[in-house]
């Protein structure tokens, strides 16, 4: 033998699939890095669009809306609050704080090379301050509707959407890059029988996001997309990111868990 490392970073990027299928390999792959598998990059789209819920947040959406418009619904494994997927690139980034650092660490380590990524292809991305306007985790409103510190903006305007997880030592990030639209929708969406804080759902500041065509009149290639996250990702760790394929057992288990990630009873448990 040897005695070479083997490489510390799982490349995975994915034909477009429905919500509930993402959701149960991105979880899948969760549990094999707490279990020492080498940490994850993921990069994938959806297919149908689906609105996506945080893990904790209230399900104030109307689910007849929804799936009369085409789209479908599920509910994340990590925080964070509603996004509807639809024209952009899906990150998961799942590593142990070990590699990656703690989760606030992690955040911001992802959230630069991130940026760095997009301003390879000429999107002017940068990185929220400490000033920006922050929500309650259980808040009912779109996650794009304003930017957490940290994350990724361009002209003042949402670009990128986190979301995070950290169980046994491991961190799951999903991240959703804007390539087109916007996320006007969601507002359509909120049931406006619910209120939050007092206040009428809809009476709250509209939904202010940007996308890469927005931003430079083109989206590029989807390769050339996942080339420049890759890239990135290579430089900021200076590990290996090696394509790589599911194992039987990780298989086996999403099979399991899109059944889980497709229940009423996880989807509208709050």
């Amino acid at each position: 033998m040897s005695g070479r490392r083997p490489p510390l970073w799982r490349l995975f990027i994915d034909d477009p699939t429905c919500g509930a299928r993402n959701m149960a390999i991105d979880h899948a792959l969760f549990e094999a890095v707490q279990s020492g598998a080498p940490p994850v990059l993921r990069l994938y789209r959806w297919d149908p669009p689906c609105l996506s819920l945080g893990r904790n947040q209230p399900a104030r959406y109307d689910a007849m809306q929804v799936r009369s418009a085409g789209a479908t619904l599920v509910r994340r494994p990590t925080g964070g609050l509603a996004v509807y997927h639809d024209r952009e690139l899906t990150y998961a980034v799942i590593a142990p704080v070990g590699v990656i650092g703690r989760p606030r660490v992690a955040f911001a380590r992802i959230s630069r090379l991130v940026a760095g990524a997009l301003r390879a292809l000429d999107v002017p991305a940068e990185i929220a301050s400490h000033r920006a306007r922050s929500r309650p985790v259980e808040s009912p409103e779109p996650c794009f509707r304003v930017a957490a510190p940290g994350e990724v903006i361009a002209h003042g305007e949402k670009l990128v959407g986190s979301a995070q997880r950290c169980e046994r030592q491991t961190i799951l990030q999903h991240g959703s890059l804007l390539l087109d639209g916007d996320q006007a929708v969601l507002d359509e969406w909120l049931d406006p029988g619910n209120t939050a804080g007092g206040i009428a759902i809809r009476q709250v500041n509209q939904t202010a996001n940007t996308s890469v065509r927005a931003l430079t009149g083109a989206i590029p290639a989807w390769s050339a997309l996942c080339e420049a996250v890759v890239r990135a990702f290579r430089d900021s760790f200076g590990d290996e990111v090696v394509p790589a394929t599911l194992s039987s057992g990780e298989m086996h288990r999403i099979q399991t868990l899109e059944e889980h990630y497709r229940s009423d009873a996880w989807t509208w448990r709050r």
